[in-house]
């Protein structure tokens, strides 16, 4: 008499990446209006006002504020209205922002695109056979268990387990 059996189970499911803040998209296009209450302290050093200068052409002397509540010209602080140029914006600032995705949780951003599978395979076979030297029952199971990938493309966790008996009786 033989016995035998298989239990397989798949499971593919997305892996939440938690919630990332991103800037939104007036950040995007340098209105910093939505977190005008962290433009705080002054320009340091002759270099830095001369460099701010420069990028945004118009005159910005050491020691003037980034932001102040109601600042709206550049003769009141570095930013009026709590907005950088464009024009100052740096070929790779701006080439990087196309890349950096929109917020999709509040302000923030969150996915599900990596998956995560699990395949769990469980087997076994059993004979008894009646011999002229007695009975004979063999059994054999085997299991074996993998999840991944994870997010980094690794192949995941695995672990196998075989067992093996033979009676007489």
């Amino acid at each position: 008499m033989t016995f035998r059996d298989y239990q397989g189970t798949r499971r593919v499911l997305g892996i939440d990446s938690g919630l990332i803040p991103v800037p939104s998209a007036a950040d995007k296009t340098g209105n910093l209006s939505d977190v005008a209450s962290q433009l705080t302290g002054t320009v340091t050093g002759g270099a830095w006002a001369n460099a701010f200068s420069q990028e945004l052409g118009y005159p910005v002397p050491q020691g003037e504020a980034y932001y102040t509540g109601g600042c709206s010209t550049a003769s009141q602080c570095v930013f009026p209205g709590a907005a950088i140029p464009q024009s100052a914006f740096s070929a790779p600032a701006k080439n990087l922002l196309q890349d950096i995705p929109s917020p999709n949780v509040g302000s923030n951003f969150s996915t599900s695109a990596y998956e995560e599978t699990l395949r769990d395979d469980k087997g076994s076979v059993r004979l008894d056979a009646n011999t002229r030297f007695g009975m004979l029952t063999g059994c054999f199971s085997a299991q074996g268990f993998q999840v991944g990938p994870d997010t980094a493309g690794n192949r995941g966790a695995r672990t196998s387990h075989r067992g093996c008996r033979a009676d007489w009786i």
